[in-house]
């Protein structure tokens, strides 16, 4: 929670940029790019049919999945659907919808 405190100017900031627009054929190679460059596990990939992307992923530290979710934001992608659960202690398991902005 205290993360999420000291860097809520930081998110109130991206909310105010230009919407970047993604090729919906892009948005999964970018969403398992980005992830793996993070060090995140996707445990599932389902493409919707609506052109959003549900992300189910391995257990992971709290604060690498907000560095992730920021820099998809910076990259046009938002969430628009998130369910986090706790796995173990600093671990959360992770289910997201997401979309280009």
């Amino acid at each position: 929670m205290r993360y999420l405190q000291e860097h809520a100017p930081q998110v109130r900031v991206l909310q105010g940029k230009l919407q970047i627009s993604i090729d919906p054929a892009a948005l999964q190679g970018l969403i398992t790019g980005s992830a793996a460059g993070q060090g995140l596990n996707i445990e599932r990939l389902d493409n919707q049919g609506d052109g959003g992307l549900q992300v189910s992923l391995q257990p992971t530290d709290f604060a690498r999945l907000l560095r992730w979710l920021i820099s998809l934001e910076e990259q046009g992608v938002r969430v628009e659907e998130a369910g986090l659960e706790r796995a173990e202690k600093g671990l959360v398991s992770t289910r997201l919808l997401l979309r280009n902005s």
